[in-house]
């Protein structure tokens, strides 16, 4: 019981240190400025077709992979110094001990991942409050941008090219269960992120192989999501293209990963990173450099 007081100890203390760092307050910048401008082409087309805007604008936020790499962009920002270790830091280290360090650590990765992702979720709802219709279905706008071609005309003429809307999330879900599935795939990836960027700092003690290693995956995804049109067999091996449900969604496309095929995944590559980190991270975390 006192080790598992001790790492959620650690995992909070970083958490505590958000309002003194400028990177969170500038991935909370950024994220509020992504989700206006998904709240704002979502309500000109509304207007546009004279219809009220609507709140559930999150399962398709970041639907297109350009809005998949832009909201990926702040997770690589939050994680890109694990392991976290600062003056102060090594001094808890040496108390505490590497393997109770590493879990509050860990633990402080999958709290914020959801932190984010749940800050997004948020962001949408409340922003859209003041223009859109309350109600806890997908109103009249999504189900227009879904299915209706002039809404696609109106996009283009405007030029809002970033919320793609798909008709099978719509016809297959209720906005709330969409919203929850999709905040728990990105929830995950965001996790598999931050653990792709401790281990790799841990096993080569700099800080770029894991930025680099996410950067290839985010790559990926715009390959495998556009200039991979034929072969979607492709998308069974972009866990970032999963964290919506037009990918991933359960039977939505025979040639799609299926969701509960993505969660294994997710949950697999957590485990056996998180091993790898508990593993041969006591030793070499003592040797990496003070940020």
């Amino acid at each position: 019981m006192r080790s598992v007081r001790c790492v959620l100890n650690i995992s909070l203390q970083n958490i505590r240190k958000w309002s003194e760092d400028y990177r969170i307050w500038t991935i909370a910048v950024l994220v509020i400025i992504l989700c206006f401008d998904s709240v704002r082409i979502m309500n000109t087309i509304a207007a546009a077709l004279g219809n009220s805007s609507s709140l559930w604008i999150y399962p398709f936020a970041y639907s297109q992979y350009h809005m998949k790499l832009l909201y990926s962009l702040p997770i690589m920002l939050m994680f890109c110094n694990a392991p976290f270790i600062d003056s102060n830091k090594l001094m808890i280290l040496t108390r505490i001990g590497g393997r109770r360090y590493l879990a509050g650590q860990m633990g402080y990765i999958i709290l914020a991942s959801l932190a984010y992702y749940g800050f997004v979720f948020l962001c949408t709802i409340v922003i859209s409050l003041p223009v859109a219709e309350f109600s806890a279905d997908w109103g009249d706008a999504i189900y227009t941008l879904a299915f209706s071609d002039s809404a696609g005309q109106i996009a283009l003429k405007e030029e809002l090219f970033f919320l793609k809307v798909s008709g099978l999330v719509v016809q297959n879900y209720t906005p709330i269960a969409a919203c929850l599935i999709t905040l728990l795939l990105s929830w995950l990836n965001g996790v598999m992120f931050g653990f792709i960027l401790c281990l790799c700092n841990l096993l080569s003690g700099k800080k770029y192989l894991g930025s680099a290693i996410c950067g290839i995956i985010m790559a990926f995804c715009c390959f495998a999501e556009n200039e991979g049109r034929g072969m979607e067999f492709l998308l069974k091996y972009s866990p970032l293209s999963w964290t919506t449900l037009d990918i991933s969604g359960i039977g939505l496309n025979k040639d799609h990963p299926g969701l509960w095929y993505c969660i294994a995944v997710y949950l697999t590559a957590a485990v056996v990173m998180g091993i790898l980190i508990m593993t041969f991270g006591r030793k070499r975390i003592l040797k990496m450099e003070v940020v």
